[in-house]
């Protein structure tokens, strides 16, 4: 996803705020391959383990990593 604008935009009647976006074209990617090489990862073994508890903020090579992935799968 790339942001278009940086503008916040009010959306709805809620009073909620937006951007304006451009999705990039990607597809899923297998984590196999990636969980040896991300950093937010670190009992390899038991790599779900992580995932457990929501929303986690992760590395910009971990981004790049994975974006990388569900863009070559195209």
């Amino acid at each position: 996803m790339n942001t278009i604008s940086r503008d916040h935009v009010q959306a709805g009647v809620a009073g909620g705020f937006t951007r304006n976006v451009e999705f990039a074209v990607c597809v899923e990617a297998p984590i196999g391959p990636l969980i040896e090489e991300l950093s937010f990862i670190k009992d390899k073994r038991r790599w779900g383990y992580v995932f457990r508890f929501g929303l986690f903020e992760i590395a910009c090579r971990d981004f790049e990593l994975i974006k990388a992935a569900m863009r070559a799968a195209i």
